[in-house]
């Protein structure tokens, strides 16, 4: 596996919570039982998983090596891609504030700036930034690169991407569409 597929299945995580988060905080603007603590986990699944886990590997790990190389987006620099990091932290910030303060409204404000933000910064990452990495980087680097993601995901324990994974699952069922009766 490449440093590029690992963080491109994480996308797929981060995205499906997204999904998640504007469906609990619309869920909560309701007042619908139990949607401010499903809304609850999912900053926590942001702060913990998509920023210190995936983020960090890419601050800690990949960026650095791909500003070593060069890489650009659009011709500009990877600072563009830490900053938008910086923008997603303000605004889980803000959506912690709006918890806090049993703010439905404003959690929702945050909540889709959020989505929006993360879901373009995704779509550049996946399309633009990783191809780019994968024509830069050589196996041997690749594989030191994976080593590191490793011990970031040690750091963390042992266990937590398998728990946010059945958290997502467990809110899928929640949030997700029913089917139509038949009549």
């Amino acid at each position: 596996m490449k440093t590029t597929d690992q963080l491109s299945r994480e996308h797929q995580a981060i995205l499906r919570g997204l999904d998640l988060l504007k469906a609990a905080a619309a869920s909560w603007r309701k007042y619908q039982a139990g949607a401010a603590e499903d809304c609850r986990a999912l900053v926590e699944f942001f702060k913990t998983f998509a920023d210190h886990c995936h983020h960090g590997k890419e601050e800690q790990v990949l960026f650095p090596k791909l500003m070593q190389a060069g890489i650009t987006i659009h011709g500009r620099t990877l600072g563009v891609m830490l900053q938008e990091h910086e923008q997603g932290r303000d605004l889980i910030r803000g959506m912690e504030q709006a918890l806090d303060a049993t703010r439905p409204s404003e959690f929702a404000f945050y909540a889709n700036r959020y989505a929006r933000l993360l879901g373009e910064h995704i779509a550049k990452e996946d399309d633009i930034l990783f191809k780019s990495a994968e024509g830069v980087l050589t196996g041997d680097e690749d594989e030191a690169l994976l080593s590191r993601f490793d011990e970031i995901e040690r750091e963390m324990g042992e266990d937590t991407h398998e728990r946010f994974h059945h958290m997502l699952d467990t809110l899928a069922s929640r949030y997700s569409p029913k089917p139509a009766k038949a009549s």
